[in-house]
Parts: C-alpha cells; structure tokens; sequence
C-alpha cells in the first residue's frame, strides 16, 4: 500500500514531501515492514533523498482503515479468516469425518470460494460458502484430497487469489482430539 502526505523537516525551513511504502497489512499476528522515502517537495531540489526501513511493526488486533483524503485512497474492508482448531484422527473414517473449523474475525462477510486449506505436497481441502462478521464454523472433509496427518503436520490457509493468509503446524494427536492452532 502508499501513503503520501507533506509536513515540515525538523532540520530546515523547506516543506518536505514523504513517501510511505510498505506491505498490506492481513490478519492479527503479522507485522509490516515500512519504507519510508523523504523527498524535497520541490522536484528541482538539489536535497539527497532519505531512506529508511522502520524496525517491524507488529499487529496484534485488526487495524482500522485509513480515512480517505488528499493523497490517501480507500482501503479495502478487512477480510480477516484463521483456522482455529482441527480434527485430525476422528472416530469413524478419516476421509469422511477429518473436521477444520474457520473463524471470521472481521466485520464483515466473507466469501469462501476459492479458499484452501493446503500441505506443502499440494493437496488441497476446497471451502465453499460464506463465513459471517465473527462467526466460526466447522468443515468436514467428506472426501477432501488433502488428508489430516495424524502425527502432525504443516498447512497453509490460502484465499481465492492463492495469497497465504495464514500458515500452521501441529503436533501429534490422540484419537477424536481437536487441536487448537494458535
């Protein structure tokens, strides 16, 4: 995302122009790194550019989006999903009853088509639906290729573009116990 905005520099008179760059912000527990690019206001100037990387910003709940003004654009509404907790060994067959549960946390709808829970081989468990503002819902796998290993494993949560949206491990578990995925 870019962030434009001017101000003053504290070492001169001269009005300064900044840049903000830096990387989408998607769910709690990621952070950003941002690039900040000081430039003169007047394009003529014989000022160098500065340029810094800000130290990680972590995100521990969801950010508001930016107010619209001049040089700010609208921000898309937060589409924030997580694997909460999964069943990877159920009583009865595994094919079938293998269970993952999904929690929206924004505030608002969001589409499942498209969406996939993936191991690093490629399998692939499919969603389909919509998940409310808050609500958590459990699939079942009923035949889904990507199979829970019950000895632990490593996934991935992937929206509709492919994007990781969230990455997970899990260890071992006992016969119809659900993990909690921090």
């Amino acid at each position: 995302s870019r962030c434009t905005a001017t101000g003053e520099s504290p070492h001169s008179a001269q009005p300064l122009a900044a840049t903000l760059d830096g990387v989408p912000f998607l769910a709690p527990g990621q952070y950003v790194l941002v690039r900040v690019k000081q430039l003169p206001a007047d394009p003529d100037s014989e000022l160098e550019t500065d340029l810094a990387w800000t130290a990680p910003i972590w995100f521990e709940s969801p950010v508001l989006p930016l107010v619209p003004g001049p040089g700010i654009s609208a921000l898309p509404p937060l589409q924030v999903v997580r694997l909460t907790r999964i069943l990877p060994d159920p009583a009865g067959p595994d094919f079938r009853n293998e269970t993952v549960w999904l929690r929206n946390q924004s505030g608002a709808t969001v589409d499942l088509t498209g969406w996939a829970l993936v191991y690093l081989s490629g399998n692939e468990w499919k969603f389909v639906g919509t998940l409310d503002a808050g609500q958590e819902h459990a699939f079942v796998r009923n035949g889904q290729p990507l199979s829970l290993n019950n000895d632990g494993d490593q996934l991935e949560l992937r929206d509709s573009a492919g994007n990781r949206i969230q990455a997970a491990s899990y260890l071992a578990a006992d016969r119809d116990e659900e993990l909690q995925i921090p």
